[in-house]
């Protein structure tokens, strides 16, 4: 799957459009929007990415240790799913899930904080989502930090809903929601 966005040119024209309105947007040829689209694609998880994988672990979850044999440890745990986003010759974001029966339990989602707040977690998210579907999945759930707003609003959007709580989950005593997605 490719998906095909270029944020730093929608978010000058959305800022533009305020200031000028619509028509010029509208008036760029297609053509000139084409050429400076990168392409930012999902894909399994391949041992060459351990690395760079690696380092956007550890730059998303520096509490974690994390090494560079993190892509031969997923690639060998049998129940796991590790999507990555790619994009701009870079690792952007990635997800790791296991597979439950026919629930995908997300255990990491991860965006670098230059792609954060441009839609990134949604695409991989959707593709995690279309991984899962393809195996027989119904349902994804996660926990998630209650003071997380920004991880609350994105998994609202996609259709999560809360079903429980786990209180004082996290080192710091901070409680857990527990979220659920059911895939139609």
């Amino acid at each position: 799957m490719t998906v095909e966005i270029n944020i730093d040119f929608v978010q000058k024209r959305l800022i533009n459009n305020r200031r000028r309105g619509p028509q010029n947007f509208l008036r760029k040829s297609m053509s000139d929007r084409d050429q400076i689209l990168p392409v930012f694609s999902s894909r399994a998880l391949v041992l060459s990415d351990g690395p760079a994988l690696a380092k956007l672990y550890r730059t998303c979850f520096p509490e974690k240790t994390i090494d560079d044999d993190i892509a031969k440890r997923f690639l060998k745990d049998e129940p796991a799913l590790v999507l990555v986003l790619e994009g701009e010759n870079e690792l952007t974001a990635f997800a790791y899930a296991w597979f439950i029966g026919d629930e995908l339990q997300l255990l990491d989602l991860g965006v670098s904080p230059k792609h954060r707040r441009k839609g990134m977690a949604r695409i991989i998210m959707q593709a995690l989502a279309q991984a899962g579907r393809a195996r027989g999945v119904t349902r994804i759930t996660l926990e998630v930090r209650v003071d997380n707003l920004p991880a609350h609003v994105l998994y609202d959007a996609l259709g999560f809903v809360a079903v429980g709580r786990r209180l004082a989950y996290y080192p710091d005593g901070c409680d857990a929601l527990l979220l659920d997605w059911v895939l139609g």
